[in-house]
């Protein structure tokens, strides 16, 4: 991976954080005011709302989408460190071979 490349990784993988740090922020201060009651036609699910509506979701469903949120958060800064890694590594190893052949 070029260091262009790595760059634009890097910097998709920051907002993708941040996107995702934010609707944390927003399904916490949610459920703090959520409750588990079902909706109007007792069956505690809800159909055709549009899933981004935090104000329509249950506490387990904020509970769920937050685990799944955190999960997908520590993949990313996985990612970031992993590519940063292997780019710091094969430019090290460019170098080292360099002085080698020279």
């Amino acid at each position: 991976m070029t260091s262009g490349r790595l760059a634009d990784a890097i910097s998709h993988t920051k907002r993708a954080y941040k996107s995702i740090e934010q609707r944390i922020a927003e399904l916490l201060e949610a459920a703090a005011k959520a409750t588990s009651a079902p909706n109007s036609k007792g069956k505690g699910k809800a159909s055709g709302l549009d899933d981004d509506d935090i104000s329509n979701l249950t506490a387990a469903q904020i509970q769920s989408e937050l685990k799944d949120l955190k999960e997908v958060q520590t993949d990313l800064l996985m990612k970031v460190r992993f590519e940063t890694w292997q780019y710091k590594h094969e430019e090290l190893t460019d170098i080292l071979n360099r002085r080698l052949t020279n």
